[in-house]
């Protein structure tokens, strides 16, 4: 008995310890040390241009009820968006969809008095008219999608090195997390991908580093990390895509139009996935080549669910290349995507939706 006791003891702190290095990463203290940065230009364009919320600072939240469909934009099967693939696109999408997508939007809400908006909040009608279908969608034709509703922080929780704006970005990632554990429930093992734009993409960023040495891992097909921060070498497991075709990895990229002050700036190895190529060279790639954009005129007030307004454009003219971990768009005005509070920030997915939607694809035909 006293063996068999000894065992159970060694095997509970073996537990402890390899759960401790599954969930290594401290989520509060990464936010604190973004605090002792000095203030990036974007955040000080938001300073600038938006206030501080004038409502206190919740402490925590009630945990919101991810088993039930009703706290998704969208839930695989129940609600499918594949119904927004433009017509163009249709003939790619898979009859049998094994795999399923984690999607988590971007700032939607950048009003003066809270510093979290609500899930009932008018701003998510900017997911549900635009996100949803210019972003979203382009994930539709190899997977089943998957989109909590989060209460997002305050766009200028990004801008804001008080603390504050990080205990929003923290209350924010706890739903998306708690999104994320049912999500897992809910796939039964099944090959998943991660995707995000810009504070999407923050949060996502946070949450694989906090599980990326969890088993489920092994199922993770790739992560978009798309319009944010993110470096070549993010990640202790998981390495950034070098090809269209590779698996178990990352993309991003930060979309900037030639001879203009690119979003992101100053940071050492930023990630550049061209989204044409798929590769992290400076090669330059015509746009006349790419398979289809979907545009928009404004970021906040955009309607693009009724088909003609979601057709994709081709554009004849431009190049894109990475440079310095930027990707720049070249020999275009590009005229056609106005909405530029943050450079071509609001188009990264929309500019390069048909290269999206086939690399989606090629990933899921390569994973094994």
């Amino acid at each position: 008995m006293k063996y068999l006791f000894h065992s159970l003891i060694v095997s509970f702190f073996t537990f402890l310890n390899s759960y401790n290095v599954l969930v290594a990463e401290n989520i509060k203290d990464i936010l604190q040390k973004r605090d002792a940065l000095e203030l990036t230009k974007s955040q000080q364009k938001i300073q600038m241009f938006f206030n501080q919320p004038i409502n206190e600072l919740a402490t925590e939240f009630k945990k919101i009820d991810y088993s039930l469909p009703e706290n998704w934009y969208v839930f695989g099967d129940k609600n499918p968006i594949n119904h927004y693939i433009p017509n163009d696109l249709k003939k790619l999408e898979l009859e049998d969809k094994r795999v399923s997508v984690f999607y988590v939007h971007p700032s939607i809400y950048w009003g003066f008095e809270d510093w979290n908006a609500s899930i009932e909040s008018s701003s998510s009608l900017i997911v549900k008219d635009l996100l949803l279908v210019n972003q979203a969608s382009a994930f539709s034709a190899c997977c089943e999608i998957f989109a909590p509703r989060y209460r997002s922080a305050n766009l200028y929780a990004f801008g804001d090195k008080t603390g504050k704006g990080s205990h929003a970005i923290y209350l924010a990632f706890q739903d998306v997390e708690n999104a994320f554990i049912e999500f897992l429930r809910i796939n039964k093992g099944k090959p998943f991908i991660i995707a995000g734009h810009s504070q999407g993409t923050n949060l996502s960023t946070l949450l694989i580093k906090k599980y990326q040495k969890r088993p489920e891992f092994d199922s993770m097909v790739a992560a978009y990390l798309i319009g944010y921060v993110v470096t070549k070498n993010q990640f202790d497991t998981i390495k950034s895509c070098t090809s269209h075709s590779q698996t178990n990895c990352y993309v991003g990229w930060n979309t900037t139009l030639e001879n203009t002050i690119p979003m992101i700036d100053s940071v050492n190895d930023l990630l550049c996935v061209n989204p044409l190529s798929g590769s992290q060279n400076e090669e330059q790639v015509a746009l006349s080549g790419a398979l289809g954009s979907m545009t928009f005129e404004d970021y906040a007030t955009a309607d693009i669910k009724d088909e003609e307004d979601r057709q994709l454009i081709y554009l004849d003219q431009g190049k894109v290349g990475c440079s310095n971990g930027n990707l720049f768009v070249r020999e275009t005005s590009l005229k056609q995507f106005p909405s530029r509070f943050f450079n071509m920030h609001s188009y990264d997915y929309g500019l390069f939706y048909g290269n999206i939607m086939q690399s989606t694809l090629d990933k899921v035909a390569s994973f094994k």
